[in-house]
């Protein structure tokens, strides 16, 4: 219900992008991934997409939506991704 109430225009990244357009119908873009599961290694750019993601955030009055207990472990969690940038819980 609180993620129908947000502007149509707020750019929205998420550890289910696709739980969320099936409850929502709005788009949702996935957070960068710290682990490339496909070459068994770390991502070389994370921080920079990390960074990314926060500029886009910033500049589009954007949200971080984080589905529990919905995980996957080549994504960070909350409390990473509270450490890389500023997060405010809502």
């Amino acid at each position: 219900k609180e993620l129908k109430k947000l502007p149509s225009n707020s750019y929205i990244y998420t550890n289910a992008p696709d739980i969320i357009y099936l409850h929502t119908k709005r788009f949702a873009s996935m957070i960068p991934r710290k682990y490339n599961p496909a070459k068994n290694k770390l991502e070389y750019d994370f921080k920079d997409e990390i960074r990314e993601m926060e500029m886009k955030l910033r500049k589009n009055d954007g949200f971080l939506v984080i589905i529990y207990p919905f995980s996957r472990f080549y994504l960070p969690t909350k409390e990473e991704l509270e450490h890389l940038i500023p997060v405010r819980s809502i």
